[in-house]
């Protein structure tokens, strides 16, 4: 992290759910997960269910839901990670914030214009955040007191852990609310 610490408030693990066993979920999330103690990765569901299970075996993964419904409905899950195909981005992201979880969704954020408005209004409307999936290849100073600026606004809060992955550091999104 270049010798800069982003600072966490003490807080329960972020538990995430998997909607889909996609080949990037371990770069991307449960491989940086397992440095950032404020993540779980606690759940996961995919089109095939024995597919899911292999994937939570490999994964270390403790929960496997048969549907992605399922998956949104279970009250355990703070916020899901959404690395399904493009074109099922913007349904499944929507249908998650409604549910009632925060979402980091993978790139690219939606097919199109429309989506992307669609899925940042049920974003706002249900009050969760919704977050594009990226990487940051090196953490500023900068960088850290603007994560400690938005820690400060008591109407929303978004907290961010910096880890590193492969000598890399890896934006991990904590997406604990406060109202």
């Amino acid at each position: 992290m270049n010798g800069y610490n982003c600072d966490m408030a003490t807080h329960s693990p972020i538990r995430i759910g998997v909607i889909g066993a996609a080949a990037i979920v371990p770069m991307a999330l449960t491989n940086p997960a397992r440095n950032v103690p404020e993540v779980q990765v606690t759940a996961i569901a995919a089109r095939d269910p024995q597919r899911a299970e292999n994937f939570a075996r490999t994964q270390h993964i403790p929960r496997v839901h048969k549907t992605y419904t399922d998956l949104l409905a279970d009250p355990e899950i703070d916020a899901i990670y959404n690395p399904l195909p493009n074109s099922l981005h913007a349904e499944w992201t929507i249908r998650a914030l409604r549910a009632g979880k925060h979402v980091l969704c993978e790139k690219p954020f939606a097919s199109n214009a429309k989506e992307a408005m669609q899925m940042a209004s049920a974003a706002n409307e249900t009050g969760k955040i919704l977050s594009e999936g990226f990487a940051l290849r090196r953490v500023s100073k900068q960088y850290c007191k603007m994560v400690n600026l938005a820690d400060s606004n008591a109407s929303r809060r978004a907290f961010v852990s910096c880890c590193r992955l492969q000598g890399i550091s890896v934006f991990a999104m904590n997406w604990r609310v406060a109202r």
